[in-house]
């Protein structure tokens, strides 16, 4: 149990709850509007800060409930913990962790990517981290696709044309990508002929700066060869929901 001291609850309550979300690692941010001593905070998904709308809480000592709007997930939602006595220090816990399940759970509500949207992450392991909320997390993974099921492939690839393991991948225009093979035939025959949809994120790294760019969803275009892969946007959202 963390307690601090002689503080009062509302200062207890938003350092316990900082606290869990450093303790369980999550790219959450509290933004406390009133300090410390304040009533309400705002809390924002890091790597989705630019298009993910923040959940607000407010804590109610009078009343002895704590009030989640959920706006990050879906428009109007709305939680309430209440308990009879705040003051007892295990139903004070018992509060501050269940806040902290509400507001993972509401930022899984509804996760809808649209084209054009950043998610900052350093490696394509963060990426996948942060879209699909990996619990515990993947370290370490280096591949340009993660198959989320039989009919879709996350596609995690620059757009610069140049070669990397044998192929290249050039944006034609804002609905195709060109994906062309320049090795041997011999190295060709290995690679899997590609099956469904891929949700493309383009990799955008230089100096400090890393993330991802949304492209949409594509289909393998019916001209296409075994050397030239033309890929066609069939959508410019796609919902990671199912797959968290």
């Amino acid at each position: 149990m963390l307690i601090y001291g002689a503080e009062s609850k509302r200062t207890q309550f938003w350092k316990m709850l900082r606290t869990v979300i450093e303790m369980n690692g999550d790219p959450f941010s509290i933004k406390l509007l009133d300090g410390l001593d304040g009533d309400s905070a705002k809390v924002v998904h890091d790597s989705l800060r630019e298009h993910q709308k923040t959940l607000e809480i407010r804590y109610d000592a009078d009343n002895g409930l704590v009030r989640i709007e959920g706006t990050a997930a879906s428009s109007g939602t709305e939680f309430v913990l209440r308990s009879q006595n705040l003051m007892n220090e295990t139903i004070f816990t018992n509060i501050v962790e269940k806040t902290y399940e509400m507001i993972t759970e509401l930022s899984k509500e509804s996760v809808i990517i649209s084209t054009g949207q950043k998610i900052y992450a350093k490696t394509h392991a963060e990426l996948l981290n942060t879209i699909l909320h990996k619990n515990p997390p993947m370290r370490g993974y280096m591949k340009a696709g993660y198959r989320l099921d039989a009919d879709h492939l996350i596609w995690m690839i620059r757009l610069d044309n140049c070669i990397r393991g044998n192929w290249t991948n050039e944006e034609i225009n804002e609905n195709t990508i060109v994906e062309r093979y320049h090795g041997t035939e011999e190295v060709l025959s290995d690679y899997d002929t590609p099956c469904g949809e891929r949700i493309a994120f383009q990799v955008i790294r230089g100096g400090d700066i890393a993330y991802y760019v949304f492209k949409g969803v594509y289909a393998l275009d019916d001209e296409s060869t075994s050397h030239e892969r033309i890929w066609q946007k069939v959508s410019d959202q796609f919902d990671f929901k199912k797959y968290i």
